[in-house]
């Protein structure tokens, strides 16, 4: 991965799920915690395409980011957290999709809507 090909906001998205992973105990970050921090934006675009898909727009994000809430709790965790918490395989599959994503559309960087579509298509 290499953060100078992907956008401002791309790097953003990514450093804050590594720190929700981090502050949570959690040894590794994934595409959940990815997703939140998507979700949470709420001037970003997966945000607003939720929003927008249903007339209740709060309960509607507030029940997408239970789901997300609920799937954390899931994922292994430990107290002291490491120091340097690294991407599990999980959301370097993402990336990579989001990768090819990016070239085949001829983009120079990897940006979020990228990034959103290859969370999207991974299970």
């Amino acid at each position: 991965m290499n953060p100078e090909k992907f956008t401002h906001k791309t790097n953003e998205a990514l450093a804050t799920a590594r720190e929700i992973a981090t502050e949570s105990g959690y040894a590794k970050y994934t595409p959940v915690h990815l997703a939140i921090v998507l979700t949470k934006d709420e001037g970003g675009i997966l945000h607003q395409a939720i929003s927008s898909a249903t007339t209740a727009k709060e309960e509607t994000m507030e029940a997408v980011q239970g789901v997300l809430r609920q799937a954390l709790k899931k994922l292994p965790s430990q107290y002291p957290a490491p120091d340097s918490i690294p991407p599990n395989i999980e959301i370097r599959c993402c990336i990579n999709r989001a990768w090819y994503l990016q070239k085949s559309k001829g983009d120079t960087n990897l940006a979020v809507d990228h990034l959103i579509l290859g969370v999207l298509k991974h299970s």
